[in-house]
């Protein structure tokens, strides 16, 4: 989903469209929805353009203070890099916020573009992941794979 300043949500279809409509509804409760497939498809090439290139998307956030300190610290990390809660934490200055951390990696709407698919245990485990922990290991594949 977007909005004229940018992407707002980014979501993997899991499951039926109406529940993710529903998702979508509950996020931004004052938006009116007006489907666009031909402005969709048109967003998806600047996601994940056919060049070589890192694509340039302007996103939309929308969170809390801590939070979205977080989702900068997971934009700024290159692809196929991994991180744990702990380093994330202290990468922003709160050490013992591992849990907070976490919290804030869940309350990503904008899946992949704020990519919380780079963040791990402290043991190395890949841990849960919203569209599930296959998905994740295929994203961090195709990210090493594609910019190694």
């Amino acid at each position: 989903a977007w909005t004229r300043r940018g992407v707002c949500h980014f979501a993997f279809r899991t499951g039926r469209s109406d529940g993710m409509l529903a998702e979508l509804a509950a996020y931004w409760p004052h938006a009116e929805f007006t489907r666009d497939d031909a402005q969709a498809g048109a967003r998806m090439h600047e996601i994940f353009p056919v060049a070589p290139a890192r694509g340039k998307v302007h996103l939309v956030l929308c969170g809390k203070n801590f939070q979205m300190k977080i989702w900068e610290a997971l934009i700024r990390t290159e692809p196929g890099q991994v991180l744990s809660y702990q380093r994330i934490a202290t990468h922003i200055g709160s050490p013992r916020a591992q849990r907070a951390v976490g919290s804030a990696v869940a309350a990503n709407h904008i899946g992949f573009l704020i990519p919380c698919h780079r963040v791990i245990r402290e043991s190395g485990e890949i841990g849960n992941y919203r569209w599930g922990s296959n998905r994740k290991l295929a994203m961090l594949a195709w990210e090493s794979g594609k910019h190694s």
